[in-house]
């Protein structure tokens, strides 16, 4: 039986390993998340989850807990890491982590393109000359089609797209890669509302029309908007409809009274409180 202090002492490694990874997935999380994508289509979100927790994990464990024998530094965590050869093996691990960046990068990014490709463009070329109602009604279909709900289930878990568009360095990746936003949606499959209302406003964006996202203050729940004419539209064909004037919201439905309002992010980044125009 291992003594309380090294059973301590292991339970911290491993929570600095564990803190260390978490560190280098704010950097770059394309290797976690589409390995994490593809287990999870397996074996299910959480069990996925687990096992992409635990891996890389171990792995840092072990790894420290071999630098401590060399070191025979038994004092304390901070006293391990900032030797040189502490030191030397962060360097080591940052350094493979980011080689596992950009090799997922070109392994992976690729097949986001192809199945943009394969399913978004050719919707598109397609519909370009179809009027607005025919338009809406056929990227309802495309949206049932193409993407999951995963509103209160665990396929929550699958939305990569959150993650990888917080991180510093995957932004300027998938840039150079000329992939959206909405182009991972539709690779992974699984979104809520905030997923739909981003594949929607692209959809309609490269079929010419002006557009913008749009979402409650309050209550959480986004939606994508598009103009005709003058008058700006709702396109929401999970909660709220399609082509439902924007001044009808506070009333199409009696939860909505709760919200205080709207706000709107158009395609330049601007954000505006738009709460008047849909009647708060």
């Amino acid at each position: 039986m291992p003594s309380k202090s090294k059973l301590s002492r292991s339970v911290c490694l491993f929570v600095a390993g564990f803190f260390f990874l978490f560190i280098l997935t704010r950097i770059s999380s394309i290797p976690v998340q589409f390995v994490f994508l593809e287990i999870g289509k397996i074996t299910g979100p959480i069990p996925g989850l687990i096992i992409l927790l635990l891996i890389p994990a171990i792995f840092l464990f072990f790894s420290i807990r071999y630098l401590d024998k060399k070191q025979k530094l038994n004092r304390n965590i901070f006293s391990l890491v900032t030797s040189k050869k502490g030191l030397k093996l962060i360097s080591i691990c940052i350094f493979m982590y980011l080689a596992l960046t950009l090799l997922f990068s070109i392994i992976c990014l690729p097949l986001v393109i192809q199945k943009r490709e394969k399913i978004v463009d050719p919707f598109i070329q397609q519909n370009n000359e179809q009027n607005l109602t025919e338009n809406v009604a056929n990227i309802k279909v495309f949206l049932n089609h193409n993407l999951k709900s995963s509103y209160k289930v665990d396929q929550s878990l699958l939305e990569i797209d959150m993650q990888l568009f917080i991180t510093i360095l995957d932004p300027q990746l998938l840039n150079l890669w000329n992939i959206s936003r909405a182009d991972i949606i539709v690779y992974q499959g699984w979104g809520s509302c905030g997923q739909a209302a981003i594949l929607l406003e692209e959809l309609l964006q490269k079929l010419g029309y002006e557009t913008r996202q749009a979402k409650f203050i309050g209550i959480d729940h986004g939606w994508a908007e598009v103009k005709n004419g003058s008058q700006w539209l709702i396109v929401d064909p999970w909660y709220i409809g399609n082509l439902v004037p924007i001044q009808q919201l506070k009333t199409f439905n009696t939860d909505f009274e709760k919200a205080s309002g709207v706000k709107v992010l158009y395609r330049n980044g601007t954000i505006l409180d738009v709460s008047t125009d849909h009647g708060y």
